[in-house]
């Protein structure tokens, strides 16, 4: 029903039943840069989120001891802070009054403060990542979760570098919590 009556068409506030395409071609003619600028900002934000993610959970897992524990609990309580004040943080730390401004300006870099850093692109997809990272530490740590450590002296063991290590072992194990994170970082 939505389908067909998509392709009716309005006319001086009455609706005309004669089927037609135009609907769709104004929407793709009309729309069709905003849906591209906000499908970039998803992408850039849902692949640094995933990029961070990756690193701080595999930091959390195998590399901070004792300390892992106590980051995923920092990373825990990000998710009880609200949305709006993690905006507000960024505004205070990237307006024109703000604490980098401020730095800037103090340490005579500019004469006047940075307008672009509050209200641009960087900006928004900064926000976002903050935003997201939560949401992507998590599902990857439980993907990492399953590697044990035997598994990796092995590979250590068989003379695998790091880098190998990481490609044999932890991406192939960890590739449903980083396709979990990039999903969760780009909706």
């Amino acid at each position: 029903w939505f389908v067909l009556l998509s392709t009716w068409r309005v006319d001086l506030y009455d609706i005309a039943r004669d089927p037609s395409l135009a609907n769709y071609r104004e929407v793709w003619t009309r729309y069709l840069p905003s849906m591209a600028y906000t499908a970039g900002v998803a992408a850039a934000t849902a692949l640094l989120t995933t990029g961070l993610g990756l690193a701080l959970a595999f930091l959390i897992r195998f590399r901070a001891g004792r300390w892992g524990p106590l980051l995923l609990f920092v990373v825990l309580v990000t998710l009880f802070g609200g949305y709006l004040m993690k905006i507000y943080a960024w505004k205070t730390i990237l307006g024109n009054e703000g604490l980098l401004n401020s730095a800037l300006l103090s340490a005579g870099v500019v004469r006047e403060p940075v307008e672009w850093l509050l209200y641009s692109t960087p900006a928004v997809v900064l926000t976002l990542v903050h935003f997201a990272l939560p949401f992507a530490v998590l599902p990857i740590y439980a993907g990492l979760r399953g590697i044990t450590d035997a598994e990796m002296d092995a590979a250590r063991d068989l003379g695998a570098s790091s880098g190998a290590t990481l490609a044999t072992v932890v991406l192939p194990r960890a590739q449903g919590g980083i396709a979990a994170a990039f999903t969760l970082a780009f909706l």
